[in-house]
């Protein structure tokens, strides 16, 4: 039996995959089991010898200091991933359209932020963000399970997020605020935080503002029967059984979704990476075209 590669184990739902996924919070290995199993008392033996894997890879990386804590995920891998995927769809014979070097350095600043990790791997969004992820995380018998594995899963993460960016620029309102120069940005800053905690708090409360006010999203968030009380991206309360709204709160009033440009998200939108189209998404695209044949 040929041996797995790393890429096709994080394409599986493997011990690799959960708890790459389970440290892009970083944690300990006991707190990564807990999350994972929703107990400290297992056999941790698979957790380490997946641990080891993932470190020898380049996926993991150890904590500083004597105990080598937290375990901290690094999303180089699922970059490459995506990489291989814009390889594989684009060549020689077309027009290039595949992912530049500074494409994938942009995507890496914003990916490997704090603020985007905290969106999609924490047990909060899990546990009650169902109405977002769809059941691309479950828990079986106890156990968190992800049928396309951990790449399916960031796939997953980065196409709702896509999905907004899409639909809100048709509305023409948010034209001058898109990050519109990925090139500079990657010259200019390093530091994944730095980048996205500044934009953030460039564009907010402008779009939180126009959004408030905005029909489509208004119309949308009624249909869908979710509670029209959205915060400021820093003074978000997390509330149990209220994840959805959360996640609109996060993603969309915060104005992150402006940090994914309409080319770099049409590129992405062609590499058919999976998605989880929840019923809100699913209404909101003829809103907005709805309301600008109407302006």
């Amino acid at each position: 039996m040929t041996k797995k590669t790393l890429e096709e184990r994080l394409q599986s739902n493997t011990v690799e995959s959960l708890l790459y996924i389970a440290t892009m919070q970083p944690k300990t290995q006991t707190d990564a089991i807990e999350l994972i199993y929703n107990k400290k008392n297992i056999n941790s033996s698979p957790v380490k010898s997946a641990r080891d894997i993932l470190v020898r890879e380049g996926a993991l990386k150890y904590g500083e200091g004597i105990s080598k804590v937290p375990l901290i995920a690094q999303v180089d891998v699922f970059l490459n991933h995506l990489k291989t995927k814009s390889d594989n769809r684009y060549s020689s014979n077309v027009v290039d359209n595949g992912l530049t070097k500074n494409d994938l350095a942009y995507l890496k600043m914003v990916l490997d932020s704090d603020y985007f990790r905290d969106i999609f791997y924490s047990r909060y969004f899990f546990e009650n963000c169902y109405g977002v992820h769809r059941g691309s995380v479950v828990r079986e018998d106890g156990k968190l399970a992800m049928r396309g594995g951990a790449f399916g899963y960031m796939e997953f993460a980065l196409t709702s997020i896509l999905l907004y960016s899409q639909f809100l620029k048709y509305s023409g309102l948010f034209n001058d605020l898109y990050i519109n120069d990925i090139e500079e940005v990657v010259s200019k800053c390093r530091v994944s935080n730095n980048v996205v905690n500044s934009f953030l708090k460039d564009v907010n409360p402008n779009v939180y503002d126009i959004l408030l006010e905005y029909p489509p999203l208004k119309q949308t968030m009624e249909y869908c029967k979710l509670e029209y009380e959205p915060h400021p991206y820093d003074n978000i309360k997390q509330k149990k059984g209220c994840g959805f709204e959360n996640f609109i709160d996060k993603a969309v009033f915060s104005g992150f979704f402006l940090l994914f440009p309409p080319p770099l998200t049409e590129k992405l939108t062609l590499l058919n990476l999976s998605s989880a189209v929840s019923t809100f998404t699913g209404r909101f695209l003829p809103e907005v075209v709805g309301y600008q044949k109407e302006l």
